[in-house]
C-alpha cells in the first residue's frame, strides 16, 4: 500500500484503518496507491485504473489500482471514522474490481447512452462493488478497536484545531 495521508492523522492509524477495510474483499493492497485528504462534513471516494499517480512525493508505480478518499472532520468522530471506513471499504471494492480485470479479461463498466451516463447506483461496476462489500460483510466482522482509534485520532485533530483557532482570536 502506498499511501499519500494529506491530513493530521498518523499514518498508522490510517494504513490499520484500510487495511481492515480491505480485509475479506479479496483484494492485493501492495502496490495499491492511496491519496487521504480532509474534507469538511462529507466523505468521497474515486477509484481509478492505472499504472502510476502522481503523490507528494512524486510519481508512483501502482499495480492496478489507485483510490482517492476524504476523511470528513465533522463534530461527531465516531461517525467520521465509520463514513471514512465504509467509503474506503467502497473504493477497495472498485479496485478488487480493477485487477480482476486486469488478469482475466473485460468485465461490464458503463458506457454513455444518448451522450449520458446511467445514474451512480445503476452503474455495473458500482453494483460489483456492492455486491463485493456485502459478500465480505457475511464472511468476516467488523472490527471496531481500529475504528475507535481513527475516531479518537479525528478527535485530538478537531481539539487541536480549536485550540488553534481559540490562540488567534485572542
Amino acid at each position: 500500500m502506498k499511501l499519500d495521508n494529506r491530513t493530521a492523522v498518523d499514518n498508522k492509524i490510517l494504513e490499520q484503518v484500510l487495511r481492515e477495510a480491505a480485509r475479506g474483499l479479496g483484494v492485493r493492497t501492495s502496490g495499491v496507491g492511496i491519496v487521504v485528504s480532509t474534507s469538511r462534513y462529507r466523505t468521497n471516494g474515486v477509484a481509478y485504473m492505472c499504472n502510476s499517480f502522481r503523490s507528494s512525493r512524486g510519481w508512483l508505480n501502482t499495480d492496478c489500482g489507485f483510490f482517492k478518499v476524504s476523511l470528513p472532520l465533522d463534530l461527531n468522530p465516531l461517525r467520521c471514522a465509520e463514513r471514512f471506513y465504509s467509503t474506503a471499504r467502497h473504493e477497495w471494492a472498485h479496485v478488487r474490481d480493477f485487477q480482476d480485470q486486469n488478469g482475466q479479461g473485460t468485465r461490464p463498466f458503463s458506457k454513455r447512452v444518448n451522450g449520458r451516463r446511467p445514474k451512480h447506483d445503476c452503474r455495473p461496476e458500482e453494483l460489483r462493488a456492492y455486491d463485493y462489500v456485502d459478500e465480505a460483510d457475511k464472511r468476516i466482522r467488523r472490527n471496531g478497536v481500529v475504528i475507535a482509534e481513527l475516531a479518537c485520532a479525528i478527535q485530538g485533530v478537531l481539539s487541536l484545531r480549536s485550540r488553534n483557532r481559540q490562540g488567534r482570536e485572542r
